[in-house]
C-alpha cells in the first residue's frame, strides 16, 4: 500500500505449523488434548484499487 500502484493483485501461499498452541501441554494426567498443535495451509490475496 505504501507504493501506491493501482489495480495491483498480490498473491502468496504459506504453511503454518504452530506447536504448543496457547502454551498448553500436549498431555495432562496421561490424556492427550486435541487442538494443541496446528498445521494449516494458508493463501493470502490482496487487491489494491
Amino acid at each position: 500500500m505504501a507504493a501506491g500502484r493501482k489495480n495491483t493483485l498480490l498473491m502468496g501461499v504459506g504453511y503454518e505449523m504452530w506447536f504448543n498452541k496457547f502454551g498448553n501441554h500436549a498431555t495432562a494426567a496421561g490424556v492427550t488434548k486435541p487442538g494443541i498443535n496446528t498445521y494449516a495451509p494458508t493463501l493470502q490475496v490482496e487487491w489494491h484499487f
